[in-house]
């Protein structure tokens, strides 16, 4: 089911009373300038990022209400122009001196690779094991620009807006609440928010550097590789000519495609950040829920967050999906490189360095990826804090059959195995195994033995 359909549904069929939201309502505080200068700053940062990333072209609220701009100046003339060099020059090139790699015919093979001005081969198997590696982060790179794109124009990108929630209290009202059917609804605490919006500024400053230092590096390798190569190609005008007009067009794309991958392995990591503290907020309001507390009141509370987080979970599954599918994959290609990057015979500098580089990333997309993945075990465990509360309610008979019949529906649909699937957060579609840190640990081993087995089979 479409998730704007399973949201309509949820509405009609959860509206809160208003004795309950009244009461979640209380709890506002005045309006703190140091908090409200401090979500500026975070979201303006984060803003920055994505649209420095190519992620957006308008603000986080237009795309929101689909009101993407498109003028000549805009950001995304520049993503088409990078999809058109990435596509119909940089990948293709790359491809075919891989292709040129595995050819029978070496002396032919070397006498193209000079054509189309390889310069990465002046560091011999290393070098080829870069170009491999950069048509994997291109062609990558690529195919989450696409999915990108086409959610932007659908006005889908609630994984990057989801973050407007942590807007402070505002003249005694709660204008980060979320609503459902006309209600307004406290999802976190104050406290909880000023916190997240501490965490998303360290994560952003580390992004920032880390993109400055990863580009800079990049960018300086192509270059000094290329120079080697017109320095000892300078007879070839026609193979100078095409690895100057290469360079040209790749030192670009090279800043897009790191700031596209920190920005977007930044994401995951202050997405499962949200939704920790979003279900953790839950939790504490079930265990809350004992003895005098449980009452219809609070019980209608606590299924009005838990109906919310469902439908952001519905919002951010049907884009993440796709987009941490690619993290996985990529993650797997990378973890066999380090592998193979140890087992090429050269100086121990040189390994050193391109076996490390291998390795810092790994390790990024692995933190990446287990951090997300501990979103599922803080649905597990919202799903046996509901089991205690449905137990309890059971027992001291303090709820309406309309209410625990709603309960009873809510864990259903939270540990049932027809809502479960592979490379979603926190709950799952049918197809495998949700994106869990488990799930992360055993793909890891899989891809080792994998790797292990294939050289010892070819006798690396």
């Amino acid at each position: 089911m479409e998730p704007n359909k399973q949201q309509d549904s949820r509405l009609h069929s959860a509206s809160p009373s208003t004795s309950s939201v009244k009461s979640l309502e209380s709890s506002s505080e005045p309006l703190d300038d140091n908090k409200g200068l401090l979500f500026q700053t975070t979201i303006s940062k984060y803003e920055s990022l994505l649209k420095k990333s190519l992620f957006i072209s308008s603000s986080l609220q237009d795309v929101v209400d689909r009101k993407v701009s498109f003028s000549f100046f805009s950001n995304k003339i520049w993503l088409y122009l990078y999809l058109i060099v990435q596509s119909f020059w940089a990948i293709t090139r790359y491809a075919l001196i891989t292709w040129l790699y595995f050819s029978e015919n070496h002396d032919k093979g070397q006498r193209y690779q000079l054509l189309l001005g390889d310069y990465f081969e002046q560091l011999g198997l290393f070098g080829r094991l870069m170009t491999v590696g950069y048509m994997t982060f291109s062609f990558a790179c690529v195919v989450d620009k696409l999915i990108l794109l086409r959610f932007e124009t659908q006005g889908r990108l609630d994984f990057l807006t989801n973050f407007l929630s942590l807007k402070p209290s505002l003249n005694g009202n709660e204008n980060d609440m979320d609503a459902l059917n006309g209600f307004s609804v406290e999802t976190l605490s104050s406290e909880v928010k000023e916190k997240l919006l501490h965490s998303m500024n360290n994560i952003l400053f580390l992004a920032d550097i880390s993109i400055r230092i990863s580009s800079v590096s990049a960018q300086l390798l192509d270059t000094i590789c290329c120079g080697f190569f017109v320095f000892r190609n300078h007879d070839n005008l026609l193979a100078c000519l095409v690895s100057f007009t290469h360079l040209a067009l790749v030192l670009p794309c090279i800043e897009m495609v790191v700031r596209h991958f920190i920005a977007m392995y930044s994401s995951f990591l202050m997405t499962a950040d949200y939704f920790k503290a979003r279900i953790h907020f839950l939790i504490q309001r079930v265990r809350s829920l004992n003895g005098v507390n449980l009452n219809e009141q609070n019980a209608d509370q606590v299924l009005v967050l838990y109906d919310l987080l469902i439908q952001e979970f519905s919002k951010q599954d049907y884009l993440l999906r796709h987009l941490l599918r690619n993290l996985v994959y990529f993650y797997c290609f990378k973890l066999t490189i380090i592998f193979f990057s140890y087992t090429i015979p050269a100086i121990h500098v040189l390994r050193a360095c391109m076996a490390g580089i291998s390795t810092f990333l790994v390790l990024g997309i692995m933190a990446s990826g287990l951090n997300v993945g501990q979103v599922n075990k803080k649905t597990r465990d919202l799903y046996e804090e509901l089991n205690v509360m449905a137990a309890r309610s059971s027992v001291e008979r303090k709820l309406s059959l309309k209410t625990r019949k709603r309960l009873l529906l809510s864990i259903k649909e939270l540990g049932s195995l027809q809502v479960n699937g592979q490379f979603v957060v926190g709950l799952r579609d049918g197809s495998g195994p949700p994106t869990s840190s488990l799930e992360i640990v055993k793909l890891t081993f899989e891809t080792v033995s994998l790797t292990l087995m294939m050289f010892s089979i070819f006798n690396f």
